[in-house]
């Protein structure tokens, strides 16, 4: 986006006109908006340094010596399967007094991605990759931690500046610990299985093998170092008579995964889908073998 269109946006969220906002490696350090409150992080963070940055984002006290209020709460959200709960266990860890001691490391401490070991087969598809996914429920884990002794006397103190006596209602500060840790378990539902039919099914895997035959064809001349709009695998290739790079490797990869699939040109509709499930799960293999 062009600098003033950056500005614009900006400028609508300072003035709560925008209720979401998406964003990559933008709003980072030195990025200030105190009404934020719910922070989804969907990009693996490699190190703890951008990670803090990024939660730091809507954890802004908004409303002074009144941490029960809405509108101090953050949320962070993620997902299991980019594997940074590390980085909110140490988040947690850190208090005021460790700021200026972890400053040091979180700047001196930054990973760098792993170098492929000479000799191993290349992986041109990614780490991971969910087909079929079902939510049965979400992990949560509060910030603030019912067995200590501080929530406990928020609470106390929230009942008292509304007029109210706790242990006058029967609440002590074992029964109120005790409702907190029951009000935040969550019972998990049992997933529901959407019937599906075999054609449905069918023509989704067909899809998918489609979409990763193209995605491997990229990967492939990336990995060859080879453009997309170039001609020297073309000329290697004068049978495939194709327009550039791109489309001979397609037209490569298509012809290895018919082979696999044991299917002539223009067939895969009449291939079973246990079949085509099979296919995709070699489809790194046979990127490796092309």
């Amino acid at each position: 986006m062009p600098v003033e269109e950056i500005e614009d946006v900006l400028q609508d969220l300072r003035r709560d006109r925008i209720d979401c906002i998406v964003q990559v490696r933008m709003l980072g350090e030195g990025f200030d908006h105190p009404n934020l409150s719910v922070a989804a992080i969907f990009q693996p963070f490699r190190s703890l340094s951008p990670y803090v940055q990024f939660i730091g984002r809507v954890m802004r006290v908004i409303h002074q010596n009144n941490p029960q209020h809405p509108d101090n709460r953050g949320v962070a959200v993620s997902h299991v399967g980019l594997n940074i709960d590390r980085h909110w266990e140490d988040f947690r860890r850190i208090d005021q007094e460790d700021q200026e001691l972890i400053q040091g490391w979180l700047e001196a401490g930054d990973e760098r991605p792993p170098v492929d070991e000479p000799g191993r087969r290349r992986r041109l598809t990614p780490d991971m990759v969910v087909q079929n996914e079902i939510i049965s429920h979400f992990i949560e884990q509060a910030y603030l931690d019912p067995m200590d002794d501080a929530v406990i006397d928020d609470l106390v103190e929230e009942f008292r500046r509304r007029g109210l006596d706790p242990e006058a209602l029967g609440l002590s500060r074992e029964n109120l610990r005790q409702r907190l840790i029951q009000a935040r378990t969550r019972e998990s539902m049992e997933p529901r299985e959407i019937p599906v039919t075999p054609q449905r099914r069918r023509q989704e895997a067909r899809r998918r093998l489609n979409e990763r035959s193209r995605a491997l064809a990229s990967r492939i001349l990336n990995a060859l170092g080879a453009s997309i709009n170039g001609r020297n695998i073309v000329l290697a290739y004068p049978e495939l008579r194709s327009a550039n790079n791109y489309a001979a490797v397609i037209m490569i990869v298509n012809g290895a995964v018919n082979e696999r699939l044991e299917a002539e040109g223009g067939t895969r509709g009449e291939i079973p889908f246990e079949r085509l499930e099979e296919v995709l799960e070699q489809i790194d293999q046979i990127g490796n073998d092309v």
